[in-house]
């Protein structure tokens, strides 16, 4: 995909990513539930099904009896079933934040945006172009965090961002639901919320503390790469 093609359209194409990234996984995670997680868990109830079995050929081994051993299996199984799948949607909250990270990372690389991605958590996720220029000459890097949702701790992020005092700091994120006191809050520590575009025209239009994903990009195609 030309460079110019992925700058122009960054915000479609991560939105593209951000909708089809969940698709796939979930159908992974199915596959593994279904194909592995839960043959194991029903191949170590021996004792159980062997009671069961021997519970419905007295009830007259027909659907009926059949139903009953399932339903009393369910009765059963409920509270460890139970957990394995709260540890599953669990899971599954955790990796939609991380997921959020590789969709920027792999646009930001398709765009041929200079980037270190920082795995420190106290740290912002990304640092364009990179940890030198912000040591060096920090006016002239951006830091990109990345949150899809600001509804828990975003108190803590943009705090940890505004410590590290660069002027060009960004928050990027998916939430649909932000309201102008969030936004005039996050402001007040300098840091720009980046949002989809179409949010940005709906919500935003005349905020200058909420960019676009095109804008964003915009700017650093624009100001920033010729001064890298």
């Amino acid at each position: 995909m030309p460079v110019d093609e992925v700058r122009a359209n960054f915000n479609s194409h991560l939105r593209d990513l951000f909708i089809d990234t969940p698709k796939v996984l979930e159908e992974h995670e199915r596959q593994i539930d279904a194909g592995e997680i839960l043959p194991q868990f029903v191949s170590s109830q021996t004792e159980s099904l062997e009671r069961e079995r021997g519970l419905m050929r007295e009830e007259g081994d027909d659907v009926s009896a059949f139903q009953s051993a399932v339903i009393r299996l369910m009765k059963d199984w409920h509270e460890t079933l139970r957990g394995l799948f709260l540890t599953i949607s669990q899971s599954r909250k955790q990796r939609g934040g991380k997921d959020f990270e590789y969709q920027i990372q792999i646009m930001l690389e398709l765009a041929e945006i200079p980037h270190e991605v920082q795995t420190r958590r106290e740290r912002a996720d990304f640092i364009l172009p990179g940890i030198e220029m912000l040591r060096q000459n920090r006016p002239r890097a951006v830091l990109l965090s990345a949150k899809r949702t600001l509804r828990e701790r975003w108190q803590e992020v943009v705090d940890e961002l505004q410590r590290i005092g660069c002027p060009n700091t960004y928050l990027a994120t998916t939430d649909e639901n932000l309201t102008a006191n969030v936004v005039a809050e996050i402001h007040q520590r300098n840091i720009y919320l980046v949002v989809w575009d179409e949010m940005k025209a709906a919500k935003f239009p005349a905020s200058a503390a909420v960019v676009g994903y095109s804008q964003f990009v915009n700017e650093l195609t624009n100001h920033f790469l010729p001064r890298w």
